[in-house]
């Protein structure tokens, strides 16, 4: 039977998943997630990762937010954090200071 509103349909849910003895997170707010899977390619597989994840200019509904390793993929998991630690992270206003500097003189 179908929960009748909301408060229903999140309460049915709880106790679906206590039921199985399961740890379970609701993310809302555009939450984006990215499934990385062992077989994929490591080195492109990492690039699109940190693009993804860092490069979305201060957009946060486009950023990629969750991460699932699957299997031996967690074994990456240094390596992002690696990549991350390179970035050279900004207000993003350095280049336009640059440029508005160059077009007044």
């Amino acid at each position: 039977m179908p929960p009748d509103d909301d408060d229903d349909f999140w309460f049915s849910l709880t106790e679906i998943m206590n039921r199985f003895d399961t740890l379970w997170m609701l993310s809302q707010a555009a939450k984006n997630h990215g499934v990385i899977l062992p077989d994929a390619n490591k080195e492109a597989t990492l690039s699109s990762l940190v693009g993804a994840a860092f490069g979305a200019a201060g957009q946060r509904c486009m950023a990629l937010s969750t991460v699932v390793w699957v299997g031996d993929a967690r074994n990456w998991i240094p390596d992002v954090v690696e990549r991350a630690k390179k970035l050279k992270v900004n207000a993003g206003m350095l280049l336009l200071s640059f440029l508005c500097i160059s077009v007044l003189y």
